[in-house]
């Protein structure tokens, strides 16, 4: 009997452990599941998106003020650094009115990029070749700007860069050349809406660096007048986006309820084994 007794006693006790066992790998497990959300939100990324040939691009609306103006944003095959551009062309020379206000835009819908999809975006970084030539303008200091263009949900935000001077050398014509343009560290409150059907810019109002897709591009807006007009051309547009990638699939809520269903299971049917 005291055999048998002693027996029974070392099974329990057995069974006992075992149970100690299988509580502290379920614990583990749980412990594991709960951390994985933060693992997979902690990284950050950087996006690097490049367009030379511009293959696919999309006129934005051309507003003007003036009258007989020929304005036109288009791609050119080699009037690039080296090679096709994208082309803002603002003729004035037989233009008549009492302003000359005129806004013109390209997006490359190559350079497209999704926050919903690929993470909320921190900050832009914007680099290009940029070359303007003016035609019947003073011979003084002029500013090479750098004008970026976004489109989401059907609506354009712009913002500036760093403007680079030269000098007009001649009146009758004189070219920058292609100058190295960026636009650093820019975010969401950077880029203002604008409305080029009434050229009124709003800058309260922001595109949503978390929400929809993204196409990015280029503005024109030259500061010229009658018997004046400006060729623009932008080149090697670059693109660095620097952001911070949403949860990864199956993390979260969702991922740690069917997580600890499986191990729950897993646990149920080893107390049935046992």
């Amino acid at each position: 009997m005291e055999v048998c007794q002693s027996d029974a006693g070392d099974g329990l006790r057995g069974q006992s452990h075992r149970g100690d066992i299988m509580k502290s790998k379920l614990s583990a497990a749980l412990v594991a599941v709960s951390l994985w959300p933060v693992a997979g939100t902690a990284r950050a990324d950087t996006t690097v998106l490049f367009d030379g040939t511009f293959n696919d691009t999309t006129a934005a609306p051309i507003f003007t003020e003036a009258t007989g103006a020929i304005i036109s944003a288009t791609v050119c095959v080699s009037c690039g650094n080296p090679g096709a551009a994208i082309q803002g062309l603002f003729n004035f020379t037989s233009a008549t009115g009492p302003s000359f206000s005129s806004a013109a835009g390209m997006i490359d819908n190559l350079l497209s990029y999704n926050p919903a999809l690929q993470g909320a975006i921190t900050s832009i970084s914007a680099t290009a070749d940029k070359n303007v030539t003016l035609t019947g303008v003073s011979t003084v200091f002029q500013a090479n700007g750098f004008n970026l263009l976004i489109e989401q949900d059907d609506k354009f935000y712009r913002a500036s860069g760093n403007p680079i001077p030269f000098n007009c050398t001649s009146s009758i014509s004189c070219s920058s050349g292609f100058l190295a343009a960026s636009a650093t560290g820019l975010t969401a409150s950077a880029f203002s809406l604008f409305d080029f059907t009434t050229n009124t810019l709003d800058p309260s109002v922001h595109p949503n660096f978390a929400g929809d897709a993204i196409k990015f591009g280029v503005f024109f807006s030259p500061n010229i007048g009658a018997g004046q007009s400006v060729t623009a051309v932008y080149d090697n547009l670059g693109l660095t986006i620097q952001s911070v990638p949403g949860p990864i699939a199956g993390a979260g809520l969702p991922g740690l309820i069917l997580a600890c269903g499986g191990i729950l299971g897993w646990w149920r049917r080893r107390q049935k084994v046992a």
